[in-house]
């Protein structure tokens, strides 16, 4: 999973910029993900303020994926066992974390 979600960003950040949204374009509002390749781009060229400036919720996503991928990693080398979460309390978190980022872009109207 980690390393699907490793190579799902890299691709995202070699996308050509500035792909329109279909959402935007059908509703004039951003959708959930709007920004986010060019939020990537920016984190990846260095511009961290920017890339938050752009879509918060990619810049967090990304760190989130570089962090499961590392555990990940050492679970495998040191043969660890594995964290397992034992509510489902992360759901919650994840979800609400989407619906705030969308909140922030809505409310500036990013990308």
């Amino acid at each position: 999973m980690c390393v699907l979600g490793s190579a799902l960003v890299f691709a995202a950040a070699l996308l050509p910029v500035g792909w329109p949204c279909a959402w935007k374009a059908v509703t004039d509002l951003p959708c959930m993900a709007c920004g986010g390749t060019r939020s990537v781009a920016l984190l990846l060229g260095g511009d961290p303020a920017a890339a938050l400036r752009m879509n918060p919720g990619a810049v967090i996503g990304v760190a989130l994926v570089a962090t499961a991928s590392v555990y990940a990693l050492l679970v495998l080398c040191f043969r660890l066992e594995p964290w397992r979460p034992r509510t489902r309390a992360w759901a919650w978190c994840l979800a609400s974390g989407a619906a705030v980022n969308w909140i922030y872009l809505l409310a500036f109207n990013r990308p």
